[in-house]
């Protein structure tokens, strides 16, 4: 019997990951374009020639290429073998703390989903709706089987789901409206799906981290002006980041919360 710190448990959701990753680096490049997942061999961005078919193999590919173009010397993206590593990395954690399990397979489902945007809304400053639409729908449907149903069963998870998105889409929709644009509108519409996804607890927990570590990132880069007061910096990306926190520790951190403030 394989348990949730088995080593092969851990060994074959590294490596899944790490597969994964590469389906999730194509989805960060064309899905703002509006193209298919699926057809033309990756390209070099600057000459247009198709890269090696060693470029295939996570983190790897990035390494024997030596992070350039082997035609024309341009670089290529460290985004690419960071997105392989992250996506190896958490889902092995994932191994470790549920297993093969129905929790366990919704979590890796939404960290692919929080991977691929925070890229694209790190690159682009966009968060497309044909993922949050799709990604919130189904966020709710699986509610007993992801957090929310860690805390209650049945409807009562469904229940936790749409507090949790109540509560981060109104509380992100009052900031929109009161900054006049200090948050976008995706960022909105991006936590419904994560408030969905985590439950009532759950966004407890991660609107908080996501306003303290968006907030200082956004001073810190302010205090060093590598943006000016009214420049856009992608704040979804922070949430998605409070979100995965939230995932794994947001029950240790409620705990922290009731000891720190008494209740």
């Amino acid at each position: 019997m394989l348990t949730a710190a088995s080593p092969y448990v851990l060994a074959g959701l590294g490596l899944a990951g790490l597969l994964v990753g590469r389906l999730l680096n194509l989805a960060i490049d064309r899905l703002p374009e509006g193209g298919r997942l699926g057809g033309a061999w990756p390209r070099c961005s600057d000459c247009g020639r198709p890269l090696p078919p060693v470029i295939h193999v996570p983190v790897v590919g990035f390494t024997v290429l030596r992070r350039r173009c082997p035609f024309c010397g341009a670089s290529l993206s460290w985004r690419t073998p960071v997105v392989d590593f992250l996506a190896g990395a958490l889902f092995a954690y994932v191994g470790y703390r549920w297993g093969i399990s129905a929790v366990g397979l919704v979590a890796l489902l939404y960290i692919s989903i929080l991977l691929v945007t925070a890229a694209i809304d790190m690159e682009r400053q966009l968060i497309l709706n044909s993922i949050v639409y799709p990604a919130a729908l189904v966020a709710l449907a699986l509610a007993p089987w992801g957090p929310p149903g860690q805390d209650a069963n049945g409807w009562r998870a469904y229940l936790s789901a749409l507090e949790g998105g109540a509560l981060a889409f109104g509380g992100l929709l009052l900031i929109y409206i009161l900054s006049r644009g200090g948050v976008g509108e995706g960022d909105v519409k991006l936590g419904a799906f994560l408030g969905l996804a985590l439950g009532f607890r759950g966004a407890l927990v991660a609107l908080p981290l996501s306003f303290v570590t968006g907030g200082l990132w956004a001073i810190a880069l302010l205090v060093s002006r590598r943006k000016r007061l009214h420049d856009i910096i992608p704040y979804g990306v922070w949430m998605e980041l409070g979100s995965i926190v939230s995932l794994f520790w947001g029950e240790a951190i409620l705990d922290w919360y009731r000891g720190l403030f008494g209740f």
